[in-house]
């Protein structure tokens, strides 16, 4: 009788077990139809600073004698109308430029988001601080604080010229609320309360009209087909003089062997009232390029957007951080618009 029940429930088990196994088949082959059919996307955490920290991006935009100029409702319209208009700027300007980014390799023209697919970074945590920070490459990357005029933010950023800093358009525009972070304070090779090059303030950047164009699903997160847009300029002003800066790679590969270098919230500190940061870096290699996109092994944390990727063979920067995994591939495109914004400072 013993031996019958347990046979009885050995079959129901496994009919159970089988059952689950199909539905799970299924709801899997449903997920990937679906993500065939819609647009993925990762967030775009923005970690916050310190109060003291803020209060300096807020007094320096009561001072400043340019204030950042939102373009008006009708601007905007022109953006979505007029595709010869490819970037504009936090002081009202906009550019018709020569050049302009286009998608490849895009399967699906539908994107309406499902879900937020999970984040799964392919290395553990693999970060090792910078120190010191003085040294090349690294004093040319640069710490960033900006503000929306109430809170203030964290993020990081790189010398292309003696007076230019790249980072992430996401750390510039508010593409969600279609409109500029107010002012910026960049820190070259900060290094915990150490600031070897002290701290420059700036109202003015630039982004393209495809990434105002964007249409994220929510404030924190970006669609895969929109990272190839997600790299802006911050101008400072033109009497800078960094002497340290990277040079932009436009020609990636699958299987390079990258650093991707930042300014981790995580690693961050309070020392007599204000936030600091310390640099680190973690090494990954190129898994995949499409899109104008690259998707990344490093391991890639809040406060590290806008840090170069750069390749360990010559620390050219090939791509910036956008997300966890993924980050514009530079092209001849990118890089011209980067170079071009740099040059209405001069």
């Amino acid at each position: 009788m013993k031996k019958a029940r347990i046979v009885l429930f050995s079959l129901v088990l496994s009919l159970l077990l089988s059952g689950m196994s199909l539905a799970n088949k299924t709801l899997a082959a449903t997920f990937n139809e679906a993500t065939s059919k819609n647009d993925i996307y990762e967030k775009i955490t923005r970690p916050k600073i310190g109060k003291e920290r803020t209060e300096r991006l807020l007094n320096y935009i009561k001072s400043t004698k340019k204030p950042v100029k939102n373009l008006s409702s009708e601007d905007l319209k022109k953006l979505q109308q007029d595709p010869s208009i490819t970037s504009f700027s936090s002081q009202g300007e906009i550019l018709k430029l020569p050049f302009t980014l286009e998608s490849k390799n895009l399967e699906s023209k539908n994107y309406s988001a499902i879900s937020s697919l999970p984040i799964q970074t392919a290395a553990a945590d693999n970060r090792v601080r910078i120190n010191p920070t003085t040294t090349y490459p690294y004093n040319a990357i640069a710490q960033i604080d900006y503000t929306d005029g109430t809170y203030g933010y964290s993020c990081t950023g790189w010398f292309v010229d003696k007076n230019t800093v790249v980072t992430a358009a996401h750390c510039v525009y508010d593409t969600y609320n279609n409109k500029f972070y107010q002012a910026w304070y960049v820190y070259p090779a900060e290094n915990g309360t150490q600031l070897p090059y002290g701290g420059m303030a700036s109202t003015t950047a630039y982004v393209t009209s495809s990434w105002q164009l964007a249409n994220p699903p929510d404030a924190d997160s970006i669609y895969y087909k929109d990272v190839q847009y997600d790299f802006a300029v911050i101008n400072l002003s033109s009497s800078i003089n960094h002497p340290n800066y990277l040079t932009i790679n436009t020609n990636p590969q699958v299987n390079n062997n990258i650093f991707s270098v930042g300014y981790p919230a995580d690693k961050g500190f309070m020392s007599n009232g204000s936030y600091y940061y310390y640099m680190y870096g973690s090494s990954g290699n190129i898994s995949k390029i499409e899109n104008n996109t690259i998707t990344h092994t490093a391991y890639v944390t809040p406060g590290m957007s806008g840090g170069p990727i750069m390749l360990t063979s010559n620390w050219n920067a090939v791509s910036l951080n956008s997300t966890s995994s993924w980050g514009i591939a530079f092209s001849t495109v990118s890089k011209n618009f980067i170079l071009t914004w740099g040059a209405q400072n001069n």
